[in-house]
């Protein structure tokens, strides 16, 4: 595992993303957020202050988006490697981390039709 960093810049947290997606491939890693939190070896809440990109830590959103980038490739490479797979990474895509992806519905507007029958309950002027 790594050892303790200071963050100084995005471009220095761009390569330590960048590390980080290496050493995921090459030791079958998760790219998670708490792997990368372990990879840095900073909290939970540091890492939400990189991602947010505000104050001191201006910019170092975009290498986030990077990573976003690799979550979601290696999880369409699931889908097209392995069918077994393919539910868990659907489920996967669409947190907000890996892509967010939503599943849209098409709604198609056919009207609808009411009908009130009044008779027994005071005819027409039931409703007045």
């Amino acid at each position: 595992m790594a050892q303790t960093r200071k963050v100084e810049s995005a471009e220095k947290l761009m390569k330590y993303i960048d590390d980080f997606i290496k050493y995921c491939e090459e030791n079958g890693e998760i790219p998670s957020n708490y792997n990368l939190c372990k990879f840095l070896s900073v909290s939970a809440a540091t890492l939400s202050r990189y991602e947010a990109g505000e104050g001191n830590y201006r910019g170092y959103e975009i290498p986030f988006k990077n990573l976003r980038q690799y979550r979601e490739h290696r999880l369409l490479t699931m889908l097209e490697g392995d069918s077994k797979k393919a539910a868990a990474a659907i489920f996967q895509l669409k947190q907000p981390f890996n892509g967010g992806y939503v599943e849209s519905t098409q709604q198609v507007d056919q009207g609808a039709t009411v009908t009130l029958k009044i008779e027994g309950v005071g005819g027409v002027d039931a409703f007045k």
